[in-house]
This record gives structure tokens, sequence and C-alpha cells, in this order.
């Protein structure tokens, strides 16, 4: 600010001092901008050519070239010429960079440019000149933030008045009230907005009243689930919150909220509660189920503790990469059959075989260790549990044999291979 008023101040003094004695002709190097600056000098008669003054002024711009007081000089002359010929917008944008900003809001509001008036106004301190230009272009909000900002609390009543009376911008009007500690009035204009289907802007008067759930509802009657999903969690709402996923179709998120909630009914001890949540979390599972989102509802059970559940869930999949984590879920639920075939699915024939060993499924650990390529493993099951007269332990024998004769066959044609090289 004091550097402006200190170019404004030079211009005057240059003015002034020029009016004493006879002023020397401006020089300059500029191409275009000497031309203008001899019209200034009164060397050429012809008037000034405005279109052309853009160009002029930032022609000013290069210091290099022309001095500071010159540079003023010659914008306070160019503003001075426009402003007589009723150019009041270019005059008032060059009175601005030459530091009168006072004149140059004068003459923005002259060219009926209200808004950079008021920028203006402010700009120097002189809030209710801009104030009262904000409410002339119905920009109350900025207003009201100026009466409150000086302590004048009719006037911004009046704003917010003037928003209810034009039906627009209940969470302006609100914002006023609440900022001037007027709750009952703001919470009048909230209700407002919901009898006008102004649902958004509803709540976001109802959240700044710290009317959360009343909040919520007013998100959701707008269809922002997003934000209505934002402001449960962040209060939790948890109930809140998953009947907006369940209505949103995002089952897992539902799910997960009803997790929280059965975690408080097992703290708790309300063992009604906690029936209804786990029936809440099992159906989220199925609806994941149905979705054909596997993974999703695998991992929703196996956070409940249901690890054979979560088992099931992931043998849906067609990924067969899945299979081997079912069969740690199952394993972790004791159900080793199931972990078993699980694991055999996945590939996992060493794995499976053990605990078909463990449970004493013959047939299918010795299936197992022989997928697995450990014939003496399956063998040794097979003479165990006195199965020789099996079918399948006679293959076994002829198996064995037939990768021994291959494995013979394979040193030869190693050993040949050797020899050749040498």
């Amino acid at each position: 600010m004091n550097e402006k008023n200190g170019n404004k101040n030079k211009v005057i003094e240059f003015k002034n001092r020029n009016k004493e004695s006879k002023r020397p002709a401006i020089q300059t190097e500029i191409k275009g901008l000497k031309v203008l600056i001899d019209k200034i000098n009164g060397d050429i008669e012809t008037p000034l050519n405005y279109e052309q003054l853009d160009g002029y002024f930032s022609m000013l711009e290069n210091k290099e070239k022309i001095n500071e007081e010159t540079k003023y000089y010659v914008m306070y002359t160019i503003a001075s010429e426009l402003e007589n010929n009723k150019n009041y917008e270019m005059a008032a944008k060059i009175f601005y960079n030459a530091g009168q900003i006072l004149k140059s809001a004068e003459l923005y509001e002259k060219a009926g440019k209200l808004y950079a008036a008021a920028i203006m106004y402010k700009e120097i301190g002189l809030y209710l000149n801009a104030a009262e230009i904000y409410e002339q272009l119905n920009y109350y909000k900025f207003a009201a933030d100026i009466y409150l900002k000086l302590g004048i609390a009719e006037q911004a009543i009046r704003c917010a008045e003037m928003y209810k009376q034009n039906k627009l911008h209940p969470e302006y009007a609100a914002d006023i009230y609440v900022k001037l500690g007027y709750l009952d009035s703001a919470l009048e204009v909230a209700k407002w907005a919901h009898d006008s289907g102004y649902h958004l802007q509803s709540a976001h008067i109802y959240e700044k009243l710290g009317n959360y759930e009343k909040a919520i509802t007013e998100y959701i009657l707008s269809e922002e689930l997003y934000f209505a999903e934002q402001l449960a969690l962040k209060h939790k709402k948890y109930k809140r919150a998953a009947n907006i996923y369940l209505r949103d179709r995002k089952y897992y998120n539902a799910g997960q909220m009803y997790i929280k909630l059965r975690e408080d009914a097992v703290k708790s001890g309300d063992q009604e509660y906690i029936d209804e949540y786990e029936l809440k979390i099992a159906s989220c599972g199925l609806k994941l189920l149905d979705l054909q989102q596997y993974e999703l509802a695998s991992e929703l059970y196996k956070q409940v503790g249901w690890y054979g559940s979560a088992g099931d869930a992931l043998m849906m999949s067609p990924k067969t990469d899945l299979y081997e984590t079912a069969g740690d879920y199952y394993k972790k639920s004791g159900e080793l059959l199931n972990a078993a075939d699980a694991y055999f699915k996945a590939g996992k024939y060493d794995k499976s075989g053990k605990l078909y060993e463990k449970i004493g499924d013959v047939i299918n650990t010795a299936n197992a260790y022989i997928k697995a390529g450990n014939y003496e493993a399956a063998k040794r099951i097979y003479e165990k549990h006195g199965a020789k007269s099996e079918v399948l332990y006679v293959e076994l024998l002829e198996e064995i044999e037939n990768n021994r004769i291959n494995q013979m066959d394979k040193k030869v044609i190693s050993i040949k291979a050797s020899n050749t090289k040498q």
C-alpha cells in the first residue's frame, strides 16, 4: 500500500513541477511508444490511438529503457486522457497500475464494472464501499463477511434475510446466522431448505450445527452417498454407514460396519445384537458371492473368524491360485479333509498328502504322493496299511520300476553326451 501511495505522490510531484517550468520532452528508444510520447509532448497533433494503448502499456514495463518517473508520468497522462474521453474501464486499469487505486475504483464503478470496483475498495480498506457494491450485485455473502468483520450485525442479518427472501443459497444464510451465534435461525433455514428440496444445502447446515443424523439423512436424500458415508464413518455411526453402503451395493463395506457393531456388542455382552450382526455379516457375504466377488466375501468371513466359510468362498473362485489359501483357512478351522482337497486342487500335493495321511485316507494319500512324484512315500503308505492287493498298488510298483528305468536311461544318455563332447 505504501509503495503504491509513493508512486501516486511521484506522479503528482512530477505534474506540479512541470506546471511551474517548461518540461523537456520525454525521450525513449522504444519503437511504437515513441509515437505515443510524441503525442503526449504535443509534437504530433493527431488524437491518441486507443486501440494501441494495451500494446503501449505493456512496453512501459520495460524498465531498462524507461525510468520510473517517466513511466508513471506517461501512465498518468494516458489514463487522464482516457477518462476525459469516457473510456473509464481502460483508464481505471492504468490508474491502478500507476498506484492510484481509489481513482481506479471510482472509474471501475463509473464503467459499471462493480465487482472490480469492490475489489479495489477492499484493497485500500474502504470496506463499506465494497460491501454496498456486493449488495447491489446480490453477493450478500461477501457483503455479510465484511459487515461481520466490522462488527455490524444488523447489516449482516439483513444480508441473510435477503437470501431467505429471494429463496437462494440457504447455506449462505445459515452460515451468517451461525457466525452471529443465531443457531435457532440457522436451524429454521435448514428446515426451509429441506422443505424446498435443497437437501444438499440442508445437509451442510445440519452438519455445521452438529446434527449429524439429520445431515446424513439429507445427504442421502440428495443422492450424495459418498458424503453420507464419510460423515457416518467420521462420527462412528456404523449402522447408518452400513445402510448407506447397502443402498449403494457396497456389501463388503457394509459388512465391515456390521463387524464393528458386532465387536461393540461382544464387548457389552449383548448376545441378541451379536446374533443380529452376525446374520447381517453372513448376508453381506452371500451378496458378494452372488456378485462373484469371492475374495471379498472370503476376507469378510475371515475377519469374523469364520475360516471354513472363508475357504468355501475361495474354492468357488475360478482362480486356482486361491485354493492354497483356502486350504490354509480350512486347516485353521479344523476341516482337514477340505484342506487336503483344497491343497490337492491347488497342486500342492505334498501338503495334501500329509493331511490325507493324518486323517487315514490311504488312497488319496498315495495318490497325492504319486502326483508329487514321491513314489517311495506312496509305496510306504500302501504297505503300511496292508493295501498290497489294491490295483493302484500294483500299478504303483510298475510306475516305480518304470521311473527307475527312466532315471537310469537318463543317466546313460547324460554319460554318452559327456563322452561325445570329450
